[in-house]
């Protein structure tokens, strides 16, 4: 039998190990009712934190592809430090990363908030603002305030020049193209945007010296060919500009403006029966158009069909009723015979009458 020590040992020992694990359920029960404070990563406190390494982990992830671990780690750095630059780039990033370019857009600006002079962060938010027409006129001012301090890049000037040339700001992004440094890194797209760049701002000659080039490496771009047959047409060369255009139709046969267009030519070579069939199909397209109607009766006239030409004459000339000198100078030159008629017909269109007199029409003008 156990002596009465050994029962009292037994007995004590039992009493502490009981004692213990009531003290320990106490400890645990204030703990879980204690109020607690935001989760927080340990390694995050400000007291222990690593940071370059934090930073170097979370720029890991980004280059691997795991966007959103690098966004979770960006953003556990910015709750200990949020003041640092270089985790409020990388959460910029990680967005613009993750295809959600509104809100990367808001975090560069955060990192210009905490760094003015941020021209990384400056050049991206104009790099986002340059994707949607609508913030093309502020892509161009943030553009503009990158290059005032880094007027060095190159790039940074090719991507003003394209965004003028999207607002049709056409001289001055022709003047920057122009230049060296930035043709070095001019793209397919960006030497036909330079060319349409120089039409449209009325520099036909060099823009017809790099249509030509660009033709030749590229010989079905439609647009292309089109300005450069434009280019021929407002200098009356229709000789060069014939060809095109009859191209052209090959692949657009019912345009309105490539007819109308043609068919002029044509009869500014007294090629009248070849210029009855577009000028009928810009008839058909448009028959409100007055200068298209001008044209066929001319062609008809020419071709012989006397009757049909003045019906067609008085047809088109209802549309400039409001102009009655005008219409005194033509009539003599238009109809077969010079004959009174009734007053016309009022319109509120207005067209500008050049068919009659052999000038070139509008539609023929370079660039759209």
């Amino acid at each position: 039998m156990p002596s009465r020590r050994q029962i009292n040992s037994f007995a004590l020992v039992f009493a502490a190990v009981v004692t213990g694990s009531f003290a320990l359920g106490a400890f645990m029960l204030v703990q879980r009712m204690r109020p607690s404070g935001p989760a927080r990563d340990p390694s995050a406190s400000s007291a222990g934190l690593d940071l370059p390494s934090r930073l170097t982990a979370a720029a890991s992830h980004l280059k691997q592809g795991k966007t959103e671990q690098a966004l979770v780690a960006y953003r556990q750095i910015l709750s200990a430090e949020p003041r640092s630059i270089e985790a409020q780039m990388g959460l910029a990033r990680g967005e613009l990363s993750a295809g959600r370019e509104e809100i990367a857009q808001q975090e560069f600006a955060r990192a210009l908030e905490l760094d003015p002079n941020n021209t990384a962060a400056l050049l991206e938010v104009a790099r986002i603002q340059s994707h949607r027409s609508q913030t093309w006129p502020a892509a161009e001012l943030s553009y503009r305030e990158y290059l005032k301090r880094r007027s060095d890049d190159s790039d940074g000037w090719l991507a003003l020049a394209r965004v003028l040339a999207l607002q049709k700001k056409s001289g001055e992004a022709a003047d920057i193209f122009n230049r060296p440094d930035v043709a070095r890194r001019m793209s397919a797209k960006d030497q036909r945007d330079y060319a349409f760049a120089l039409v449209r701002a009325g520099r036909l000659e060099p823009a017809e010296t790099l249509l030509k080039k660009l033709i030749a490496g590229q010989p079905k771009d439609f647009e292309l060919r089109l300005q450069l047959a434009a280019i021929y047409s407002s200098r009356q060369d229709w000789a060069a500009a014939l060809p095109l255009y009859e191209s052209l139709l090959s692949e657009k046969p019912y345009d309105f403006r490539l007819n109308l267009t043609y068919g002029l030519g044509l009869l500014s070579q007294k090629r009248y029966k070849e210029a009855l069939r577009p000028l009928q199909m810009a008839r058909h397209e448009d028959p409100g158009d007055g200068e298209a109607g001008l044209g066929l009766a001319r062609a008809l006239k020419g071709s012989g069909d006397l009757r049909k030409a003045d019906s067609e004459f008085e047809r088109a000339l209802t549309h400039y009723s409001s102009n009655p000198a005008l219409q005194a100078r033509v009539r003599p030159i238009c109809f077969s015979n010079v004959r009174t008629t009734a007053s016309l017909k009022p319109t509120t269109k207005r067209v500008t009458p050049s068919v009659c007199v052999m000038t070139v029409c509008s539609s023929a003008s370079p660039a759209r």
